[in-house]
């Protein structure tokens, strides 16, 4: 079975983190709006992705939807490294908070939908793939980077204009975040058309996602068999393992099963 990662605190002020995700009816996870990610992250790509999705589609003659070549994702970030010195530190309050150990084969092939208002549901068009890390001031270079992450497994589902959306969503600056090694589920956000009225004349305008900082995410969720284990932090203390311990007891996971455990490393 093969693992994949979420590093995150224990707790954020009064908030429990561990509540939050491990729920009763399933794992919640945070999927952020693109606009919470720094600048230096996906905003940054996002300024010339357009161009580059366009160009693609044009030289290959492959079909895309000009109305549809602005991205507006939302993302959950997943590791690869099983033990990373870098995330302890940064994600995971310095070593004092926790690491959920996940199936990426069941991260992989769950479906979500969106509602479309109407009491029924559309497919997302979501998918998760591994981050590539390049040096986005040379920009020349994208597009042979692109074309050359086309067939990744979890894009075999998709058409190539899909594929160019996804993959650019992926690519991430490699001079700050390349320690990350990050394993991203990306959701696009579902356009809807909206009609408003100036002085009773109607209009129409696209639904861009949130801008207000505390509506910047929604809960994507996963079925409690995608959590295999959790590790808390070689500096977290014997009261919050236990406390970990306990509230995966209270949602309904057998701890023979799902084993909670200190990691031991010297970080």
């Amino acid at each position: 079975m093969e693992e994949i990662y979420h590093y995150t605190k224990i707790r954020q002020g009064q908030t429990s983190i561990v509540e939050s995700i491990i729920q009763k009816d399933a794992l919640h996870f945070h999927s952020s709006f693109y606009r919470k990610y720094a600048k230096q992250d996906y905003q940054r790509i996002r300024n010339n992705s357009s161009d580059i999705v366009k160009n693609i589609c044009e030289k290959n003659k492959w079909e895309y939807d000009p109305g549809d070549l602005v991205l507006n994702p939302y993302i959950i970030s997943f590791c690869m490294d099983k033990d990373s010195n870098y995330m302890w530190e940064h994600y995971a309050d310095n070593g004092c908070g926790m690491k959920l150990i996940l199936d990426k084969n069941m991260l992989k092939s769950i479906e979500h939908g969106n509602p479309d208002g109407h009491s029924n549901y559309l497919d997302a068009i979501e998918t998760s793939l591994t981050c590539l890390y390049v040096d986005i001031d040379k920009e020349d270079c994208l597009e042979d980077i692109l074309l050359a992450n086309m067939n990744q497994p979890e894009l075999k589902t998709w058409g190539e204009f899909d594929k160019l959306k996804f993959l650019i969503v992926s690519i991430k600056d490699s001079k700050p975040y390349n320690e990350e090694k990050e394993y991203r589920h990306i959701h696009l956000h579902h356009i809807v058309s909206i009609a408003k009225y100036n002085n009773e004349d109607p209009y129409i305008e696209n639904d861009n996602g949130p801008i207000d900082v505390n509506e910047m995410y929604i809960d994507i969720l996963f079925p409690h068999e995608m959590l295999l284990g959790i590790e808390v932090g070689p500096h977290a203390k014997e009261e919050d393992l236990e406390y970990v311990r306990q509230h995966i007891i209270r949602m309904g996971f057998d701890p023979r099963k799902v084993h909670i455990k200190r990691n031991k490393s010297k970080h």
